[in-house]
Protein backbone atom coordinates (compact mmCIF):
# COMPACT_ATOMS: atom_id res chain seq x y z
CA UNK A 1 0.00 0.00 0.00
CA UNK A 2 1.33 3.28 -0.95
CA UNK A 3 1.23 6.23 1.49
CA UNK A 4 -0.90 9.20 -0.87
CA UNK A 5 -2.91 6.52 -2.90
CA UNK A 6 -6.97 6.97 -2.15
CA UNK A 7 -7.90 3.97 -2.35
CA UNK A 8 -5.17 2.38 0.38
CA UNK A 9 -6.31 5.22 2.40
CA UNK A 10 -10.03 4.27 2.39
CA UNK A 11 -8.96 0.58 2.82
CA UNK A 12 -6.94 1.25 5.87
CA UNK A 13 -9.55 3.84 7.13
CA UNK A 14 -12.49 1.35 6.38
CA UNK A 15 -11.13 -1.68 7.49
CA UNK A 16 -8.96 -0.80 9.82
CA UNK A 17 -8.45 -4.13 12.18
CA UNK A 18 -10.70 -5.59 10.08
CA UNK A 19 -13.99 -7.15 11.07
CA UNK A 20 -13.72 -9.27 14.59
CA UNK A 21 -17.57 -11.11 13.41
CA UNK A 22 -16.54 -12.26 10.17
CA UNK A 23 -13.34 -13.56 11.60
CA UNK A 24 -14.79 -15.29 13.86
CA UNK A 25 -17.97 -17.23 12.15
CA UNK A 26 -16.87 -17.36 8.77
CA UNK A 27 -14.02 -19.92 7.88
CA UNK A 28 -10.96 -18.66 5.44
CA UNK A 29 -11.71 -21.14 2.54
CA UNK A 30 -15.28 -20.16 2.66
CA UNK A 31 -16.54 -18.88 -0.98
CA UNK A 32 -19.17 -16.50 -1.89
CA UNK A 33 -21.09 -15.02 -5.03
CA UNK A 34 -22.15 -11.14 -5.30
CA UNK A 35 -23.33 -8.76 -8.04
CA UNK A 36 -23.86 -4.96 -7.92
CA UNK A 37 -26.93 -4.03 -9.22
CA UNK A 38 -28.76 -0.55 -8.72
CA UNK A 39 -32.14 0.01 -7.67
CA UNK A 40 -33.53 2.39 -9.44
CA UNK A 41 -32.51 3.88 -13.27
CA UNK A 42 -28.56 4.75 -13.49
CA UNK A 43 -25.68 5.46 -15.08
CA UNK A 44 -22.87 3.22 -14.63
CA UNK A 45 -19.62 4.88 -13.19
CA UNK A 46 -16.54 3.46 -11.45
CA UNK A 47 -16.37 0.06 -12.78
CA UNK A 48 -12.65 -0.15 -12.92
CA UNK A 49 -12.19 1.53 -9.55
CA UNK A 50 -14.66 -0.75 -8.02
CA UNK A 51 -13.05 -4.01 -9.12
CA UNK A 52 -9.54 -2.50 -8.25
CA UNK A 53 -10.66 -2.11 -4.29
CA UNK A 54 -12.08 -6.01 -4.16
CA UNK A 55 -8.84 -6.91 -5.67
CA UNK A 56 -6.69 -5.27 -3.05
CA UNK A 57 -8.89 -6.57 -0.18
CA UNK A 58 -8.49 -10.33 -2.23
CA UNK A 59 -6.12 -10.50 -4.62
CA UNK A 60 -7.87 -13.79 -5.22
CA UNK A 61 -10.93 -12.80 -6.65
CA UNK A 62 -12.58 -13.83 -9.86
CA UNK A 63 -13.93 -10.01 -10.69
CA UNK A 64 -16.24 -9.77 -13.79
CA UNK A 65 -17.26 -6.58 -15.09
CA UNK A 66 -20.66 -6.92 -17.53
CA UNK A 67 -21.33 -3.23 -18.31
CA UNK A 68 -19.29 -0.31 -19.21
CA UNK A 69 -18.99 2.89 -17.39
CA UNK A 70 -21.67 5.06 -19.42
CA UNK A 71 -23.91 2.49 -20.08
CA UNK A 72 -27.44 3.39 -18.61
CA UNK A 73 -29.34 0.94 -17.00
Amino acid sequence: MSEGDPIDLALREDIGGGDVTTTLLVPDDSRAYARILPQEKAIIAGTMTAAEVFRRVDPGLKISVELTDGTAV
